[in-house]
């Protein structure tokens, strides 16, 4: 999970908060950028994360059940 959470984000480095983009800007590599990210998630977050991003119609289903 966390490898294919960090390749998602890795190409799409530009869903990673704000703060995260300015030091990108200020010469951050996106690598660490994205490593960061993902080390600071909690472990529901990056579940929902993970889930939402490979499988959001799994998702809606169990946010509509639950």
């Amino acid at each position: 999970m966390v490898k294919t959470l960090y390749e998602h984000f890795l190409v799409h480095i530009d869903l990673v908060p704000e703060h995260m983009k300015q030091m990108i800007a200020n010469g951050e590599p996106k690598e660490r950028i994205t490593c960061d990210y993902i080390s600071g998630m909690t472990d529901h977050f990056a579940i929902m994360t993970y889930e939402k991003t490979l499988h959001p119609q799994k998702l809606e289903r169990v946010l509509i059940t639950s």
